[in-house]
This record gives C-alpha cells, structure tokens and sequence, in this order.
C-alpha cells in the first residue's frame, strides 16, 4: 500500500537537491581548456563526454531497479559518492586514457544518481503535484546547475584544482548527510529483480510500455541527440575558436538557467494545466530548431550568445514537458523502471549526439549547430505523431 506523501521530507530534500544540482556540472566549464591542455586531438571532446554517457547508459536501469527495489535514498548515497571518484580521476588525469577512465567512471553512477533524484521528487509529491513537481525539478536542475557552471568557470579562472575541490566536497557531503537529514520519501515497494541490461530494461517494459509511451522515448533520444551534438560542441566553440574563459562559459549557462526558471513560471505552468503537451512540445522544438539554424548563421558574438540562449529557453521548457509525459505517467511500482527507461534513452542519445558532436566538429566547428537544427526539425514531427497516437488512445494527459 502506498504511503501519505510527506512534504517534510521534500522540503528537506530541497535544500540537499540545490547543493547536488549545482555541483554536478561545476566542471564543464573548464572541461574544454583540460582537453585543449592535454594536446589531444579536438575530437576527443566528444568521445570523453560520450565514454561517461555510454556507461550511465549500460547502468541506469540497474539502478532504477535497485532503487524499486531498496529505496531511493541508500542507491542515490551510493551513486553520488561514486561520481566524486570519477572527478577526482578527472582532477588528475594526464592524457587521453586517464580522461576516458575519468568519465567512464563517473558515467558508471551519473545516470544512478539522475534517476533516483527524480524518483524522489516524484514520490515525495502527492499525486495532484507530481506533474507539477516532476516540472520543476528540471527547471530548477537547470537553475541549480547554471549556479554550478558559473561558480566552477569563476574558480576555474583562477585555478582549476580549485574547482575541482569544491566540486568533490560538495559532492561527498550530499553523499553522506541524504539519509541521515533527508530520509527516505515514501514508496511503493517493489520486488528485487535481477539487474537489467538497457536492452533487457526495454523488452521487461512491455508489461507497461504502450504506443504513446515508446514514441516518447523516441523522442527522448532525438533530442538529446541533438542537443549534445549543440552543447558539446557549442562548449568548445566558445573556448577554442572564441577564446572564451572558463568563467564566460559560465556566464552564458547561468543566464540559460534564470531564463528556464523565467520559463517555467510563466509558460511552463500554463502548459502544463492545458494539458496538450505534445503540441506544445511540437512548437517549442520547432522554436528550437530555427533558434539552431540562427546560430549556425550567425557571425557576431553577440548574435551566437543570444541565439544559443534562446534556444536553451526553448528547450528547457520542452524538457520538462517531455519528463511529465514519460515519468509523471508512470504507476508507483514502476516508477523507478520507467525513470531509468526514460534515462537511458537519454543517455542513449547523449552517447551519439556526443561523438558525432566531436567528429562533426572537426569537419566544419559550426556544422554541429546545423546538424542539431535538422534533429529538433525531427522532434517536431514525432511530437505531433505522439499527440496523434494519445488522442487515438483517447488520453487527455497529453
């Protein structure tokens, strides 16, 4: 039986979320200088970032499952700590194979530590606020890890050893104090199962999965396709061609994450109460692939900066649409499975988007914004074929 959601112990799990969202990606903005330091080929940018989203891939539904499973708060302590030592090996690393060890050990925890901090959200929420809260814990991830960028590209200008070391504490302090000051939300228990394969995760997802749900995960890695092979090679860009410092970079992603919490609050919402969110999606991603193809035409500064955080607001937006549509639908016994479907098809298409970001790159440095702009093209058009399949399923959610 399930038990009374307690907003205690989300408002508990609110201040430990703000500190985790914001050291995750303290180190992004001085990833590119680290790559360009060691003196590697430019492409290795996308190969180490898809090294890391690789393993998050393999392992996502193994955590999912073990979180159904065992609870939300000991896999989240586990996978938490388990990303600090991937950024410690990052902290050191000296050439190409200590940098794919580095990020394919942190990978190895990433997607534990994404799905079960969603999980808990949704499963502190009672049920008329799950959607509600399913959207603002992306938009307030965005928020958080913009923070993040702008504290770690500061210090990284001074030091990045500095970073490092903020990054780390922070991480091994959540580690630790989520069980004892959080606690555990309440939860549907599940029986242990035997740890899937992504490709397993799938084929056990059948006694759930249905039309609506598997165009959305459909969707899931179209864009995250597209938005890696933008983010990565967007990173570099801004620190090879541009000469940007890590705290520039920064700059730029904390003024994406005030402007997704902007999002939030005065679209998002809405959207969400009108309930047709797959149209919704299908005109905010063809916003996104037009905001693309401005930045690929672009040629000042100032245009490249505004066109890009354009398109991170668009986007923004349309995330937490889509986590509504693939996670808050889900039944309380498998919201951990389907949470860890939902991250592996992302991380599915974090893998591709990652190394076509790095190969594409070398090619033309621009080309990996006109490539993303024809898969949000794409997305626009699986989004309106999703909203036709759930109204010949006759579900108003979407």
């Amino acid at each position: 039986m399930n038990s009374k959601p307690s907003p205690l112990t989300l408002r508990r799990y609110f201040p430990w979320f703000f500190l985790y969202a914001m050291a995750c990606p303290m180190a992004f903005p001085i990833t590119p200088a680290i790559i360009s330091g060691l003196g590697i080929p430019d492409y290795m940018f996308g190969i180490a970032f898809a090294a890391m989203s690789f393993f998050s891939f393999l392992l996502a539904p193994f955590w999912g499952r073990l979180s159904d499973a065992y609870g939300r708060g000991p896999i989240l302590t586990i996978t938490v700590l388990g990303s600090a030592v991937g950024q410690t090996i990052l902290c050191f690393c000296c050439n190409a194979p200590t940098l794919i060890l580095a990020r394919g050990v942190t990978g190895c925890f990433n997607g534990g530590h994404l799905i079960n901090s969603m999980a808990y959200f949704a499963e502190a929420s009672g049920g008329e606020m799950r959607n509600r809260n399913l959207a603002l814990h992306v938009t307030c991830s965005t928020l958080f890890s913009a923070l993040g960028y702008l504290v770690g590209g500061l210090l990284g200008d001074i030091s990045h050893g500095y970073t490092f070391a903020l990054q780390i504490g922070l991480l091994t302090l959540c580690g630790v104090t989520l069980l004892p000051l959080v606690g555990e939300p309440p939860r549907h228990k599940a029986a242990v199962t035997q740890a899937p394969s992504p490709l397993e995760a799938f084929r056990s997802a059948r006694a759930f999965m249905n039309p609506a749900l598997l165009v959305s995960l459909a969707l899931t890695v179209t864009v995250t396709v597209g938005t890696n092979l933008f983010d990565e090679a967007y990173n570099y860009f801004l620190n090879k061609n541009l000469q940007f410092p890590p705290s520039y970079i920064g700059m730029v992603r904390a003024a994406m994450g005030l402007l997704g919490l902007a999002g939030y609050y005065l679209v998002c919402r809405r959207l969400l109460q009108s309930r047709r969110l797959a149209v919704s999606q299908a005109i905010l991603y063809g916003l996104c692939a037009l905001a693309l193809a401005a930045v690929f035409c672009a040629r000042g500064r100032a245009d490249l900066l505004c066109f890009a955080i354009a398109f991170s607001l668009f986007n923004s937006i349309a995330n937490s649409l889509l986590q509504v549509m693939v996670v808050g639908s889900a039944p309380p016994a498998q919201m951990g499975a389907t949470a860890g479907l939902f991250q592996s098809s992302k991380t599915m298409g974090s893998v591709i988007g990652s190394l076509l970001s790095g190969f594409v790159y070398t090619i033309d440095n621009t080309l990996p914004f006109l490539a993303a702009a024809f898969l949000f093209g794409t997305a626009t058009v699986v989004a309106l074929a999703a909203r036709f399949i759930s109204v010949k399923q006759m579900d108003p959610s979407l």
